[in-house]
């Protein structure tokens, strides 16, 4: 999944995903489209922090995510 941009003050921000990341898992679920991201962000605990695994400058990273109250079902990203 491309991240075309990150709403600022999100937790996606916060975290420092960037536009042209390529998300590839979210708390160690491969993530193969939009329906994937949704689904494993609001399987979160609220206010938990989760592993997203990106890729960026051709290099596998992981960073962790913590959601705040109320951001499991607002949109952060844009893909």
């Amino acid at each position: 999944m491309l991240v075309a941009s990150v709403s600022p003050e999100s937790a996606a921000s916060r975290a420092g995903i960037k536009a042209g990341d390529i998300i590839t898992t979210v708390a160690g679920k491969p993530i193969e489209d939009t329906g994937d991201l949704v689904g494993a962000i609001r399987s979160a605990d609220e206010g938990a922090e989760i592993d997203i695994g990106i890729v960026r400058d051709r290099k596998e990273q992981t960073l962790k995510v913590k959601l705040s109250d109320g951001e499991r079902g607002r949109r952060v990203w844009t893909i």
